[in-house]
């Protein structure tokens, strides 16, 4: 029980999906009345919550399609992503790099109609 109980602080504490996953399951099965067990899968929803907003940066920033990239820097900033997230970071990098080609061909497209 001891050793449950401490795997769960310790995964609170420091909060990974693979740790948290643990110490729950350890819990459930030697104190699951645990009065700590529901903030433990709180937080683990929350961890599970930012990895699928990473994920879904990642690929956004990969294919570099603005409304792919809006959706998932949305998504990032409801999983409580830092805003200094190295993914977040890159996400909205790419968004403004291609706003303004999209921004560039317009004006090129418009020059191109008066000629």
């Amino acid at each position: 029980k001891l050793a449950a109980r401490k795997a769960i602080r310790d995964a609170i504490e420091v909060p990974e999906i693979k740790s948290l996953r643990a110490a729950i399951k350890q819990c459930m099965t030697h104190c699951p009345d645990y009065e700590a067990l529901p903030r433990a899968r709180q937080i683990l929803a929350e961890e599970e919550k930012k990895a699928a907003a990473r994920s879904r940066l990642e690929k956004a920033a990969q294919h570099r399609e603005m409304q792919e990239l809006r959706v998932a820097i949305n998504e990032g900033e409801k999983a409580y992503l830092c805003s200094d997230d190295e993914i977040l970071q890159r996400a909205r990098r790419v968004l403004a790099e291609e706003e303004r080609k999209c921004e560039i061909r317009a004006r090129l497209a418009a020059v191109g109609d008066d000629v």
